[in-house]
């Protein structure tokens, strides 16, 4: 049995961007050589693969395989879209007979639910090859050559006729695939990803690449994959504009403090007692106080340090004390403390950047 050793790291980590770049490498540890078979990563949905760095014949497959998983999605997506307008047809013919007044009886109405109920074998039609895919052209795209799915699944059939003309020129998919690993030798390829992100929160997707092999002078296909998780951030916007809003509520508890504090208390008490006011017009005193604080250059100055503060989170202090991701949890975190501690920020920010 062939002893293969496979890993997938990523390159370069930076937790804020949405494009990921991941290394592959396959190292025969065994005493024999392997022969290896197209090497195929797993997309889960949200993600697109940009880039491929190995061997032309390596890149012409995966760019095939891709196109034939695409071209199914499209044959797919055209079939459910003909059985929702059949079923919306046939319930406003319906509808129509209804409301039309007639002398005579009422006609009986009869749904023939075979028409209104497309094959599931049509959905589970897959595309495997470009006779599957002419197939599909000759089945339900011959009398509807204008429609949006139509065009596109032609488009991309043209691209896989051009693919299968630069395999076929390398000598054919399987000297295409194929790799040779002597014992110890190692087979490696670099994949560029980009993920979909999150609104205010991260999103984890599961990156896998599957690979078949086999052994010298065995006939039995063996397959091997391997795994790594993807943490992306969510949009940078959106967090900033958070983060920003929250600098605000920090502003409102730092007033808030400050107006709370024993000798503010006792300055309210003791006018309320010589003015004798009620309790609402102190409520309204202190609003009145409250007011000039929120609206003020330094409050201005909290927002601008929470949206730089926040761009550089995970690489100061708080974010490594903390160990919070990049989500809206540590955007509202970063802004409360900028506009409660906007004095001390700029401080530490001074000595950041070396003024002080």
């Amino acid at each position: 049995m062939a002893n293969l050793m496979l890993q997938l790291e990523e390159q370069l980590a930076d937790m804020r961007s949405r494009e990921k770049t991941y290394r592959f490498t396959v190292e025969n540890k065994g005493n024999k050589t392997v022969l290896l078979r197209p090497v195929t990563p797993q997309i889960p949905e949200g993600v697109t693969l940009l880039d491929v760095k190995q061997s032309t014949e390596r890149v012409i497959l995966l760019k095939r395989s891709i196109l034939l998983t695409e071209l199914t999605a499209i044959l797919k997506s055209y079939q459910v879209r003909l059985s929702s307008n059949m079923k919306s047809g046939i319930f406003e013919r319906i509808r129509t007979q209804i409301q039309t007044p007639s002398p005579s009886p009422a006609p009986q109405i009869v749904i023939d639910r075979s028409s209104t109920d497309t094959s599931k074998k049509t959905f589970d039609f897959q595309i495997e090859d470009e006779a599957d895919a002419d197939d599909a052209v000759e089945r339900w795209f011959k009398n509807d050559p204008a429609s949006p799915e139509a065009e596109l699944f032609n488009a991309k059939l043209g691209q896989l006729r051009r693919y299968n003309g630069l395999i076929e020129a390398a000598g054919g998919a399987e000297k295409a695939a194929q790799a040779t690993l002597p014992p110890g030798s190692t087979f490696a390829t670099t994949y560029v990803f980009r993920f979909d992100r999150g609104r205010v929160d991260t999103k984890r997707y599961m990156i896998t690449i599957e690979t078949a092999y086999l052994e010298d002078g065995s006939e039995i296909e063996e397959t091997a994959s391997v795994s790594q998780s993807a943490i992306v951030s969510p949009s940078p916007a959106v967090l900033s504009v958070v983060a920003i809003f929250s600098s605000v509520l920090g502003a409102i508890l730092k007033a808030a403090v400050i107006s709370t504090s024993p000798a503010s208390a006792t300055q309210r008490s003791e006018l309320v007692e010589k003015n004798a006011v009620t309790a609402a017009d102190a409520l309204t005193s202190l609003g009145q106080q409250l007011t000039p604080t929120i609206i003020s250059l330094q409050m201005l100055g909290a927002m601008v340090v929470a949206l730089l503060l926040f761009n550089i989170y995970e690489h100061t202090d708080l974010g490594t004390r903390i160990k919070m991701g990049v989500a809206w949890r540590s955007a509202l975190l970063v802004g409360v403390l900028s506009g409660a501690f906007t004095e001390r920020l700029l401080e530490a920010l001074k000595v950041l950047a070396g003024v002080k």
